[in-house]
């Protein structure tokens, strides 16, 4: 049992070694500073889903401020009846989908 142990310990060793030692090593284009450019070019068939991007991208903003609003109007009213900082949690959450909403339109313009 000590033996597959320290086989196995030995190969997550060596192959976490090489991964860093190659994570380590600058490339040859990286070293001389002439990184690959890709083009500007749109890829065939994708402007169908840029669109859809587009239009999910600003539904989610303006549902995005739909939930802000919404949780400041219950803050409000939370307040006025004395129960204060008990919606505070819910605009944490709305806040959280809003940066994850924006950023994950961002990264998909940036792949496509």
């Amino acid at each position: 049992m000590r033996s597959i142990y320290r086989r196995a310990r030995r190969l997550v060793m060596t192959s976490a070694g090489a991964a860093l030692l190659a994570l380590s090593q600058p490339s040859a284009a990286w070293a001389a500073g002439t990184a690959p450019q890709p083009g500007n070019t749109q890829p065939p068939g994708t402007a169908g889903l840029l669109t859809m991007l587009s239009w999910a991208s600003w539904i989610v903003s303006f549902l995005c401020v739909v939930g802000v609003l919404l949780v400041a109007g219950t803050m409000a009213v939370r307040h006025h009846r004395g129960e204060g900082s008990e919606s505070l949690g819910r605009l944490g959450w709305v806040l959280g989908a809003c940066v994850l909403g924006s950023g994950s339109g961002a990264i998909a313009g940036a792949l496509i």
